[in-house]
């Protein structure tokens, strides 16, 4: 977390994030939804009754731990990049 914060600052998106959480800010990392469910506590978005966020929340990511990750949480999984990278 501390890293992806000072890369969000040197690139100079702060403006773009309400929150970042990163690598070890929450008790166990992806593909957990502990940290889905962290960054969303505040943000006006609702859990259905089975605990998911639902397909307008979307989890952008480059990883099977990212994608994993949307899954467990409900939300919508996009893989960004190429595969295999």
């Amino acid at each position: 977390g501390t890293y992806l914060r000072k890369e969000i600052e040197r690139l100079g998106w702060n403006p773009y994030f309400k929150i970042a959480l990163g690598a070890t800010d929450t008790p166990k990392d992806k593909p957990d939804r502990i940290a889905v469910d962290a960054a969303l506590a505040q943000s006006g978005f609702s859990q259905d009754a089975e605990k998911n966020w639902g397909r307008d929340v979307w989890f952008i990511g480059d990883s099977p731990s990212d994608l994993a990750c949307a899954l467990n949480s409900g939300a919508q999984p996009i893989l960004f990049g190429e595969p295999g990278m």
